[in-house]
């Protein structure tokens, strides 16, 4: 993060009547708040998808149909999609051998000039320039070896650093799905509320049971430690 370690100080921008305002006075309110988000984000969330991003294809489909989501990515920076997103599958036929190739689907954060300008004006005695860019996050596929491990390296360490989010994992077949999503690989920033079911083993001769005569609800129960 640019603030922890990037700087020596923080600094609170406060403006006055009759100032004069260049774009970088906005521009860096607009930094300090956003990275003070990703800040908490980074500090007290895990990353993954915290709801939506729901990944659904069937055999035999040429695409992925993505609902909306939000992610939060290694760095607490949030991956927004607000409307329903079509990911063509990878045009590839096989791995050589007659069989399926393997790919995961990863979303990540976009940089400004990833993102599309969706307003722009006109300066005043300049030319005109983007006020407005529409967010959208970075859809990749990932090709995977045998090992079913990414083939390229710095795709790699992305995926496995949470730079870039795993949302379900697909086999391609002659420019198809050869089999319908598996969304099990992917990541969820969120806890599993489900109750935690533990085990554990004890030599015999260290347990003692006896009869336990009855229940609160008094129900009989024949053995018990």
């Amino acid at each position: 993060m640019a603030i922890i370690g990037g700087t020596q100080f923080l600094e609170r921008l406060q403006f006055f009547n009759g100032q004069r305002l260049f774009a970088e006075d906005l521009e860096t309110l607009d930094s300090f708040n956003r990275e003070m988000r990703w800040l908490h984000n980074l500090s007290l969330h895990p990353s993954g998808v915290g709801t939506g991003y729901a990944v659904t294809g069937n055999k035999g489909d040429r695409q992925v149909l993505v609902t909306p989501g939000y992610a939060i990515d290694a760095c607490g920076r949030e991956i927004v999609l607000t409307e329903n997103h079509i990911e063509p599958v990878p045009p590839v036929a096989d791995d050589g051998q007659g069989n399926p190739v393997y790919y995961d689907l990863t979303v990540s954060y976009p940089n400004d000039s990833d993102l599309v300008e969706s307003e722009t004006r006109q300066g005043i005695c300049m030319p005109q320039g983007a006020v407005r860019l529409r967010e959208a996050p970075n859809f990749c596929w990932i090709q995977l070896g045998a090992n079913l491990q990414p083939l390229d390296a710095q795709l790699k360490l992305d995926e496995q650093s949470n730079m870039r989010i795993v949302l379900a994992r697909v086999q391609i077949k002659n420019c198809q799905l050869y089999q319908p999503v598996s969304t099990a690989q992917r990541r969820n920033a969120r806890q599993p509320t489900r109750p935690r079911v533990a085990c554990g083993s004890a030599a015999s001769g260290s347990l003692t049971w006896g009869p336990l005569s009855t229940t609160e609800a008094g129900d009989t129960v024949p053995y018990g430690l």
